[in-house]
């Protein structure tokens, strides 16, 4: 079975392009602090991963899944799910960052939302990798855990920012 792993890599460019725009755009109207420093940090982080992904388009080619191919209860299964998922990826719709950060309203919501979106992303690279040559593999592991780093930082923010009756909710939900 071959596969054009460029469609893959353009999409992986595109949800970078979508995270950099929306980390920039959400710390613009933020409030000088750790909050604002991180989106911006993270925006730039993006970017470097958007330039790694274009790098990487000009030595694919379309490649056979040997033992990387997984495992499909009809022809093409894998792929339709992972292009399924990318397509409810909101970062996969060109110019999304930008609008989705227009309409955040709060810091809280900023951090919710960039949470999950690091998470769909982290989701995405490792399922990506079945498409991808094995050669390319170290690459895609450095983002996939530069994006973890990511989410830790948002998480840290989230339970930074959270007010005492929050965490005492936190804390009977666990218990």
């Amino acid at each position: 079975m071959l596969f054009s792993t460029l469609e893959i890599i353009d999409t992986a460019i595109l949800i970078e392009e979508n995270g950099k725009n929306f980390y920039m755009e959400t710390a613009k109207t933020m409030e000088p602090g750790a909050l604002k420093d991180t989106l911006s940090s993270l925006a730039d982080e993006e970017a470097k991963h958007q330039g790694i992904f274009a790098d990487m388009t000009a030595s694919i080619k379309k490649i056979e899944l040997s033992e990387n191919e997984p495992r499909e209860n009809y022809a093409g299964e894998y792929l339709a799910y992972l292009h399924a998922f990318a397509d409810s990826h909101v970062f996969t719709r060109q110019n999304t960052g930008v609008e989705i950060a227009k309409s955040m309203v709060s810091s809280k919501r900023v951090l919710e939302f960039a949470v999950q979106i690091e998470l769909d992303t982290v989701l995405f690279y490792i399922e990506m990798k079945r498409f991808i040559d094995s050669s390319q593999w170290p690459i895609i592991d450095q983002i996939i855990d530069e994006e973890r780093g990511h989410y830790l930082k948002l998480s840290n923010l989230v339970n930074a920012n959270k007010t005492k009756t929050e965490t005492v909710i936190d804390a009977c939900n666990q218990a």
